[in-house]
């Protein structure tokens, strides 16, 4: 027995090890067994297996796939990499899924079972004026008033035009730290209200700088600093900057849009004789990846997915 119960806290510390490499394939093995036939995606996290369900929806409605979900894009390229070297086939019908980030394939392979994104990450495709637009339509009833629609998204182009500005140094600091090769320390913000200061109208700098905010195992030197700055100022903000300090911007500025939406002294939506209550707990995360454009390449790497349509899981 006491041998036994060794043996059960050394599997217990086996499963509690989230970056051992062995486990996760460990698990990818146990999903396989239970779904032979389908093809698996092996994604970043809850959040892209909710975008990503929906662009796949979107392009082929007869896919059917598992989602084999992981802790972050290391995992993803780690266990990319074990089911490339396994002798058993493992590989077979099982596709992974990275954001680029600001490292791209992280000095890993490339391959064609691997697809990344173009942007930043899957954040940046939801954050634009055609989801916009359609939210306004829909949850905030300005159906049938394009004209009002068009004001109002360049009000918001204004406003994330500035967060993207009052929000660069964050950005590079993470490039830095990327480019570089500093480890981060601690987590990331997880209010928007840490990194800027957001009305809808304008957004302003936060008190809070970079180097508070995000913390780096060390600073990096002066010429690392001119060497990563050379590069970072030739990305395009909306599509090279982090993905989820833009979300956490939409959400917030949708939400100050429903209470201008629901206010009696409402600035915006005077012109809407009769309001209907806006909808603002149908603007989730699947909501907005159902209406946002998609990553480059997904068509047709989709199109290479092995599928057997009579697969039962």
């Amino acid at each position: 027995m006491a041998a036994l119960a060794v043996t059960d806290k050394a599997i217990e510390r086996l499963k509690n090890a989230r970056d051992n490499g062995a486990v996760l394939k460990l698990g990818l093995i146990q999903v396989r067994s239970r779904c032979p036939g389908l093809p698996i995606f092996v994604v970043e996290g809850v959040d892209d297996k909710s975008v990503y369900n929906q662009w796949v929806r979107r392009l082929h409605n007869d896919l059917r796939h598992e989602y084999y979900v992981c802790a972050g894009k290391r995992q993803v390229l780690m266990l990319h990499d074990s089911v490339r070297r396994d002798r058993n086939e493992l590989s077979k019908k099982i596709y992974f899924f990275i954001d680029r980030d600001f490292d791209d394939y992280a000095g890993h392979e490339k391959s064609d079972s691997l697809f990344m994104t173009d942007m930043y990450a899957v954040e940046n495709y939801l954050v634009c004026s055609h989801v916009l637009d359609d939210i306004l339509s829909i949850e905030l009833h300005c159906n049938g008033n394009p004209e009002l629609r068009k004001k109002i998204k360049e009000i918001f182009d204004v406003a994330y035009g500035q967060f993207l500005a009052v929000t660069k140094e964050f950005n590079f600091r993470l490039f830095v730290a990327k480019s570089m090769q500093i480890a981060r320390v601690g987590s990331f913000p997880e209010r928007i209200n840490k990194i800027a200061v957001v009305s809808l109208d304008k957004v302003e700098h936060q008190v809070g700088v970079p180097e508070e905010v995000i913390g780096l195992t060390r600073e990096p030197t002066l010429q690392e600093v001119e060497t990563a700055r050379q590069v970072f100022e030739g990305l395009e903000p909306t599509t090279r900057y982090r993905g989820k300090f833009a979300l956490m911007f939409f959400h917030r500025w949708l939400d100050l849009l429903a209470d201008d939406h629901a206010a009696k002294n409402t600035v915006l939506f005077s012109e809407i004789e009769e309001k209907a209550r806006a909808r603002r707990n149908e603007i989730v995360l699947a909501s907005l990846a159902s209406r946002s454009p998609m990553p480059a390449g997904l068509v047709q790497f989709l199109a290479s997915v092995q599928c057997d349509p009579l697969a039962a899981c």
